[in-house]
């Protein structure tokens, strides 16, 4: 079974970001589930603005249009 994202990349770079705290032993499979639903959101939300605009493929626009609004929902 394929590896869906380099675990031991991704923790030396969380460790580089926050490198005075412990960090627990599945904080990079938390951290990339939140990217993935970040993508699902930011797709779905340019997807919906296409349909809006009565076109049936997603473009670079629709995105441009619903990047922040996703950004928003996801600051924390």
């Amino acid at each position: 079974m394929t590896k869906p994202y380099p675990r031991r990349t991704l923790k030396t770079i969380l460790k580089a970001h926050i490198p005075h705290r412990r960090l627990a032993k599945n904080l990079d499979v938390l951290v990339y589930l939140d990217y993935l639903l970040f993508l699902s959101t930011l797709v779905r939300t340019a997807t919906l603005e296409a349909r809006q605009m009565n076109e049936k493929t997603l473009r670079v626009p629709h995105l441009h249009k619903t990047i922040q609004l996703s950004l928003d929902r996801f600051r924390g």
